[in-house]
């Protein structure tokens, strides 16, 4: 069991880093020991939140200037949307440390065939979340890269010096010299720091463990299988136990699916609300192609890490709903139905009758799959068409 677990722990390397870069023990036994290092925590939440509030001023004061506003308003929104992970994480620690020792109790307690398959699900996963860590880190170095680029050509044409923020926003001290800008950037650097880390944190958190639950489903099926073989070498006593070990582990999957929903629906409400308007935002400043090369190859990486965020959502909302549907045909093409017993068939018709109604992951009030990615990307789509047009008559 423990050759399991470290070998799992391999795979979950993206999470448990970016939440111990900001204090947070993502795999402690008790829940309140989570916030490993709370001064840490507290310091980087301190930060994103100030910067959250400049930059709201900044956002207000040019409400009627969509190309400010959009300037603005991406790194803002995504700093709203860290702050309120933060909020519902940390409300809800004692929930995610039980899911989380449940999820690691079902990926220990196997056979080796069994935890074959288990890794491979814990392989796949690790790809998605090492490209979405590279998409948000690309777009943080952006973030900081881009000022002092601008700032530089500003200097080499007009020899002028000039003091940009990473993010515009109505600072309380005057950045306009070298000691005042430093200090501007090192606020700068914290406080999107713990958006990021805490972004990719949670941000995987999720298919991670969805991908856990999923593969719980192909343990049982694996199981299945065997017994299947059996049924012709085994007393029907025997045959009915096995049969309800698997429909207790179909149970435990379906319990699994409920705390996991529980605990992200009101980061995924708040997420999707807020994100439409992100996209919006990213993509209004790309259409409108004002600006130097690298401002807008920075807008296009940010909006492709906002995107890839949603649809790590949406595609692990896909999968639990397409898996746990699957139960019922899985489970009548595994076994001769012909040659069990009455007892033996009625067993297997509790966890065929139980997966008529799928598992989902919700976000309060609407459902996660891939059709609700299609439906915020329309939507952008036609909130940008109406900026652009009050863009257009504001000019």
């Amino acid at each position: 069991m423990l050759l399991h677990t470290l070998q799992l722990k391999r795979y979950f390397w993206v999470t448990r880093r970016s939440f111990n870069l900001i204090g947070i023990d993502i795999t402690a036994l008790d829940y309140h020991d989570i916030v490993k290092y709370p001064m840490r925590c507290f310091l980087f939440t301190a930060f994103a939140a100030v910067l959250a509030w400049a930059m709201t001023i900044h956002v207000y004061e040019y409400r009627d200037d969509f190309g400010e506003f959009a300037d603005t308003s991406g790194m803002l929104l995504q700093t709203i949307i860290a702050l309120w992970k933060t909020l519902v994480f940390l409300f809800k620690r004692k929930e995610i440390r039980d899911l989380m020792q449940n999820v690691w109790q079902c990926n220990t307690n196997v056979n080796p065939q069994e935890f074959h398959i288990i890794l491979k699900f814990n392989s796949q996963n690790f790809t998605i979340s090492a490209l979405y860590m590279v998409l948000v880190s690309s777009t943080v170095f952006g973030s900081f890269l881009v000022p002092l680029i601008y700032m530089f050509e500003f200097y080499r044409k007009n020899g002028e010096k000039i003091w940009l923020p990473p993010q515009k926003g109505g600072y309380f001290w005057d950045y306009s010299n070298a000691i005042g800008y430093s200090v501007l950037y090192f606020c700068h650097l914290l406080g999107i720091f713990f958006v990021a880390a805490f972004s990719i944190g949670v941000d995987t958190l999720c298919p991670w463990l969805v991908s856990n639950i999923v593969v719980q489903y192909h343990v049982m099926y694996y199981r299945l299988r065997d017994i299947a073989e059996l049924s012709y070498e085994i007393s029907t006593e025997k045959l009915n136990a096995k049969i309800i070990e698997c429909v207790k582990c179909h149970r435990q999957v379906l319990n699994l699916s409920n705390q996991l929903e529980n605990f992200f629906a009101e980061i995924i409400f708040i997420k999707f609300v807020i994100s439409g308007l992100l996209i919006c935002s990213l993509a209004f400043r790309l259409v409108r192609a004002e600006g130097q090369f690298y401002i807008l190859l920075y807008q296009l990486v940010f909006l492709t890490t906002v995107s890839t965020q949603l649809l790590m959502y949406c595609y692990s909302g896909q999968r639990l709903k397409d898996e746990s549907s699957q139960v019922a045909s899985e489970i009548y093409s595994i076994f001769e139905w012909s040659h069990l017993s009455r007892n033996s068939q009625k067993l297997l018709l509790f966890a065929m009758m139980r997966s008529q109604r799928e598992c989902h992951l919700t976000g309060a009030f609407f459902m996660v799959d891939l059709s609700l990615f299609v439906w915020v990307l329309r939507t952008g789509g036609s909130l940008i068409a109406m900026l652009k047009t009050l863009d257009e008559k504001q000019v």
